[in-house]
């Protein structure tokens, strides 16, 4: 996927889906073939979110936020000059705002790391149905894509892949 994304979408701006060092290992290593982050190519890095896991679901995906900080430095040491640290991202339980603050907590861990500010540390939280709260809890990016295009079409038990 990470392949295909990059190759076909020349303009992509970010990913916010990094759950590990290996995938952040495999972006930059697509994302630098691509010639990003290049002077050469005047192509510029991709930005990249460590996707975090704040509620603990098991529907849910990312890192425990405990290793945030380890993931964002090892892009920052090892995945430059094609990919740029941006931020964390979470997708916390429903009607459950303390996940925006695991997640700002996260990111104090993380900049405490990288010795970098916080306000440089982009927070990605929220989502139609709670972007208000995520945004008075620090979001620096929201997820709307179901108030402009309305809810995904549920997909038939068929239709899933294992």
């Amino acid at each position: 996927k990470v392949k295909t994304l990059i190759e076909r979408v020349p303009n992509l701006a970010a990913v916010e889906t990094v759950t590990s060092t290996a995938l952040a290992d495999r972006i930059a290593k697509v994302a630098t073939s691509a010639g990003r982050g290049s002077a050469s190519t005047n192509v510029p890095a991709l930005d990249v979110y460590v996707q975090v896991d704040t509620s603990g679901e098991v529907t849910k995906n990312g890192v425990p936020p405990e290793e945030a900080p380890a993931v964002a430095e090892h892009i920052v040491a090892a995945c430059g000059p094609s990919l740029r640290f941006a931020g964390l991202m979470t997708i916390g339980a429903p009607d459950d705002a303390r996940c925006f603050d695991v997640l700002v907590a996260a990111r104090d861990a993380v900049s405490q790391r990288l010795a970098l500010p916080a306000e440089q540390i982009a927070l990605s939280m929220g989502m139609s149905g709670d972007f208000e709260e995520a945004i008075r809890r620090g979001s620096t990016s929201v997820r709307v894509g179901s108030s402009i295009f309305g809810a995904r079409p549920t997909k038939a038990i068929s239709d899933q892949q294992p």
